[in-house]
């Protein structure tokens, strides 16, 4: 992918990230006494969300500079392969889970 796309997506990411982190910071942090509560899981879901997007705008950010342009738009067939292979394993595991 272009570094362009990638950018839109980890901004993306990163506002769906903030927007659980700030809603689960909402939410009751203990339930009884107990250190977990409703808003434990949404919390740490956000954070890893916003850490996980900076890494791929990181990334994508070095692979933009290290690959010149021509390079960079050609279509290599073992990448079409995995394309198929992680198309066809989701809609075997959507069937499955219907089972």
């Amino acid at each position: 992918m272009s570094f362009k796309h990638d950018g839109i997506g980890a901004a993306i990411f990163f506002c769906i990230g903030l927007l659980f982190l700030l809603e689960g910071s909402q939410m009751s942090s203990s339930a009884y006494g107990s250190a977990v509560g409703a808003g434990t899981f949404p919390f740490a879901l956000g954070g890893l969300l916003m850490g996980g997007s900076v890494c791929l705008f990181v990334e994508s950010y070095v692979r933009h500079k290290t690959i010149s342009k021509s390079s960079q738009s050609k279509l290599v067939k073992s990448d079409i392969l995995r394309l198929g292979i992680v198309i066809s394993s989701a809609i075997l595991y959507a069937v499955f889970l219907e089972l």
